[in-house]
C-alpha cells in the first residue's frame, strides 16, 4: 500500500479578478510504504521474519477415519508432524498410534512438508489408529502411583533393616533395644500392610486380555511387591527369634 501527500505553498499574487495561481510553487511529496506479505511474488516480511507464498497458500486435507472424515486446511509449508497434531485433536487418536496412508504409503517422516508431498490444493489420506482406551489410560496412571509407593516402602524397609542391624550388633545401649525393636517391628508390618493393599488394587483393575502391555506392566510391580513382602517377612521372623519384641 502507498500514500502519497501533497503540499503546495503559493508564491506571488492571483491575478486581479480571480486569477489563478503564481507560477512559483513548491510540491513536496511524501510517501509511505507498507510492506506487504507477499509482493510481486518476492518474499517481504512480517513481524520480522521473511514471509513466501507457501505462508498464506493453504491445502485442504481430507482424512478418512473408519467411517468419518475429516477435513483440514493447513499452509502448505506444514510439516507432516503439525498434521498428526491436527489429526490426534479431531480423532483422538494418539500420535504415535497413527498410521497416516498417502497415495497408498505410508507417512514416515514428520518433518517432510505438505509441499515435499506435491500436494497441491487437496489431497486424501487414510488413518488407521485407534482412539486410547479410558480403562488403559487410568490403569498407566495407577501404576505409575503404584510404581511410586513401591519404591517409598522399599525405601523406608531400607531404614528399618539398618536399624535392626544396629540393635543386633550392639550399636544401641541394650536398654533401649527391646522398645526400638518393637517400634520396628510396627514399621515392617505397617509396610507389609501397604503393600498388600496394593496388591489389592492391581487385582481390582479392569485389565482384559487383550491389554498385553498393562499385563505386563502389572506383572512386574506384583514381583517387585512380593519381594518387598519377604523381605518385611523375614524382618518380623528375625524379630521374633530375639525375643526383643515381647521384652517391650
Amino acid at each position: 500500500w502507498m500514500e502519497m501527500e501533497m503540499e503546495m505553498e503559493e508564491s506571488g499574487s492571483a491575478a486581479a479578478g480571480g486569477g489563478s495561481a503564481g507560477a512559483d510553487a513548491i510540491v513536496r511529496v511524501v510517501i509511505w510504504s507498507i510492506p506487504s506479505k507477499i509482493e510481486g511474488g518476492k518474499a517481504g516480511q512480517r513481524d520480522g521474519r521473511h514471509c513466501t507464498r507457501d505462508d498464506v497458500q493453504t491445502v485442504d486435507i481430507i482424512v478418512a477415519h473408519g467411517t468419518d472424515k475429516h477435513k483440514f486446511a493447513l499452509p502448505i509449508s506444514s510439516q507432516v508432524a503439525s498434521l498428526h497434531e491436527e489429526i490426534e485433536r479431531a480423532t483422538g487418536v494418539p500420535q504415535n498410534a497413527q498410521k497416516l496412508l498417502f497415495k497408498g504409503k505410508t507417512l514416515t517422516n514428520p518433518k517432510q512438508t505438505l509441499k515435499d508431498l506435491k500436494i497441491k490444493r487437496k489431497a486424501k489420506m487414510l488413518l488407521i489408529g485407534k482412539k486410547e482406551d479410558p480403562i488403559v489410560e487410568k490403569c498407566s496412571n495407577e501404576f505409575v502411583k503404584i510404581r511410586k509407593n513401591i519404591n517409598k516402602y522399599s525405601t523406608e524397609l531400607s531404614e528399618l533393616e539398618q536399624s535392626w542391624q544396629d540393635i543386633i550388633q550392639g550399636h544401641l545401649p541394650e536398654d533401649y533395644c527391646a522398645t526400638s525393636a518393637k517400634k520396628l517391628q510396627k514399621g515392617v508390618l505397617a509396610i507389609n500392610e501397604y503393600n498388600v493393599r496394593l496388591l489389592e488394587q492391581m487385582d481390582n483393575m479392569p485389565i482384559h486380555e487383550d491389554m498385553k502391555q498393562l499385563r505386563t506392566t502389572r506383572k512386574i510391580l506384583i514381583a517387585d511387591i512380593e519381594k518387598l513382602l519377604e523381605r518385611g517377612d523375614l524382618l518380623l521372623e528375625n524379630f521374633k527369634e530375639s525375643n526383643l519384641t515381647k521384652r517391650a
